[in-house]
């Protein structure tokens, strides 16, 4: 015969496991939804780069965009940023096409980025450098050789010229 209290115990500690198991449980279940969801972000943000589109506000308007159309008709998101996203009134821009009016691009619109292409090797010019340029001997060494004067004349002379941005120095 089992002792009552003995009894008692175990069943406190299978209640105790129990609730651990399911608080695990609810942990595990909330981490596979952020996994997938990570995953469908990392899809959608994979498929607008290889659209072209680079800029976190312009993946915001696209995504917008997407979650705007109707319920029965929207597709897809990886199928609407292939294809609907292209003709778009107001996307159509982001991809360098035209909308579905007709309308062409507004101006200004960047066109996508061209193809990369990999710098030839061997060839003609192979292992050749370029001259130096005659009359720019503007070192590091050379500046330092400059008197203070000089050396605050620089700034004065570039702001004069409609220069911006540091000392010409190579």
């Amino acid at each position: 015969m089992i002792p009552a209290s003995r009894l008692t115990a175990k069943n406190e500690k299978i209640q105790q496991l129990e609730a651990a198991l399911a608080e695990k449980d609810a942990a595990h279940q909330t981490t596979q939804t952020e996994y997938a969801q990570h995953r469908t972000t990392a899809a959608e943000e994979a498929a607008m780069l290889r659209a072209g589109v680079t800029n976190p506000e312009d993946m915001a308007l696209i995504r917008f965009r997407h979650s705007r159309a109707p319920e029965a008709e929207r597709p897809a998101f990886l199928d609407y940023v292939a294809g609907t996203a292209r003709t778009d009134p107001y996307l159509s821009s982001l991809f360098g096409t035209a909308p579905v009016d007709g309308t062409p691009p507004a101006p200004g619109t960047p066109a996508p980025p061209p193809p990369v292409v990999p710098p030839a090797t061997g060839g003609v010019n192979a292992g050749v450098t370029p001259a130096p340029t005659p009359g720019v001997t503007r070192t590091i060494k050379w500046f330092q050789a400059l008197s203070d004067a000089e050396k605050d004349a620089i700034p004065k002379a570039e702001r004069a010229a409609g220069l911006a941005g540091g000392w010409p120095l190579g």
